[in-house]
C-alpha cells in the first residue's frame, strides 16, 4: 500500500501528553484496549489504558506527579493503578504492568475488540491532532476484524472465567456499541454465569449500574436473563417468573418488573423514544 493511502485514526490529545511523558522517561509503553477500540470506531473518549514494561505503580505515581493528577492504586498484586487529571481538559488513565510483552498482555484481556495496541513510539502529533496508522496496529487476535463484523468474541476459553465480572461487561459492551455476542462466547457466558457469585458485590454493582445508564436498559436486562446472569445478581427475581397478575395487567410479574425499567427510561430520556 502506498504511504499516502495508509489509514490513520485520531487519539485523544491526552494520549499525546502521556506519550511524551513516557517517551522522555525511556519507558516502553503501549496504548491498549478501549482507547484503541473507540479510536477505530471514531468515538471520542477520555478513558485511556496504558500497558508498560516496568512497574506500573511506580510509573503511575511519577505520571501523577508530573501531570498534577491524583494517583489511585487499583490492584497492587496485578500492578494496576489509575491517574485522574482534573480540569476542563481532564482525563483518566489506567496503567498496567506488561512485563511479559505486549502480546502476552493482550492475550489475557477479555474480548478481541479490546485486545489491540499501539506502541507509543508509533504515535504522531501534527497540527494539534494525535494519531496512529493502522499499519502500526498490534492486533494478534484479529480484534479489528471483529470490530468490523460487530462481534464480541472472548479472547480465549479462560479469559471470562479468569474474571467473571467480564460476563457483565459483555452485556454492557453489547448494549453500548451494538455488538452481537459470538456464538461460542454466548455459550461460555451461560456456562460461567454461576461463578459471578464469587465476585465482590461492589464490582457487580458498578457494572450493572453502568449498563442501566445506557439506552435500551430493559433489553440489556433481558439479555442478562437469557445468559443466566440476572438470577445470579438478583436471585429473588426467580420468584416472579410465571406469576400472572389480575386482568388489569398485561404482563406477568417478571415481565412487568423489566418493562418498568423500559418505561422509566422513556420518561427520563424522552429523546430516546422510538416512533411507532
Amino acid at each position: 500500500m502506498s504511504p499516502s493511502l495508509v489509514e490513520t485514526f485520531t487519539l485523544p490529545l491526552s494520549a499525546g501528553i502521556l506519550a511524551d511523558f513516557l517517551s522522555h522517561q525511556g519507558i516502553r509503553a503501549y496504548f491498549v484496549g478501549g482507547v484503541i477500540r473507540d479510536s477505530l470506531l471514531k468515538i471520542k473518549t477520555d478513558d485511556i489504558d496504558v500497558a508498560v514494561e516496568g512497574n506500573a505503580l511506580i510509573i503511575g505515581k511519577a505520571a501523577a506527579s508530573k501531570l498534577k493528577g491524583t494517583y489511585i492504586e487499583l490492584d497492587r498484586d496485578r500492578g494496576i493503578c489509575r491517574v485522574v487529571v482534573a480540569g476542563e481538559k481532564g482525563f483518566q488513565v489506567d496503567f498496567v504492568s506488561a512485563n511479559e510483552g505486549i502480546k502476552e498482555d493482550l492475550a489475557r484481556r477479555d474480548f478481541t475488540v479490546d485486545s489491540m495496541a499501539i506502541d507509543i513510539e508509533s504515535i504522531r502529533t501534527n497540527e494539534g491532532k494525535v494519531s496512529f496508522a493502522t499499519s502500526n496496529l498490534i492486533d494478534p487476535l484479529n480484534g479489528r476484524r471483529d470490530l468490523h463484523l460487530g462481534k464480541l468474541r472472548a479472547v480465549s476459553s479462560s479469559s471470562l472465567a479468569d474474571d467473571p465480572v467480564r460476563l457483565m461487561r459483555a452485556v454492557r459492551l453489547s448494549s453500548q456499541y451494538g455488538f452481537g455476542l459470538e456464538d461460542r462466547t454466548y455459550g461460555q457466558i451461560k456456562h460461567i454465569a454461576p461463578q459471578l457469585k464469587r465476585i465482590a458485590p461492589e464490582r457487580i454493582r458498578d457494572e450493572f449500574l453502568k449498563t442501566l445508564s445506557l439506552p435500551g436498559a430493559s433489553e440489556s436486562i433481558r439479555l442478562m436473563d437469557k445468559l443466566g446472569l440476572l438470577e445470579q445478581i438478583i436471585p429473588e427475581i426467580n420468584q416472579s417468573r410465571g406469576i400472572v397478575q389480575p386482568k388489569e395487567h398485561y404482563w406477568t410479574v417478571f415481565n412487568h418488573l423489566i418493562e418498568c425499567v423500559g418505561q422509566l427510561e422513556r420518561i427520563l430520556q424522552p429523546q430516546l423514544q422510538k416512533s411507532g
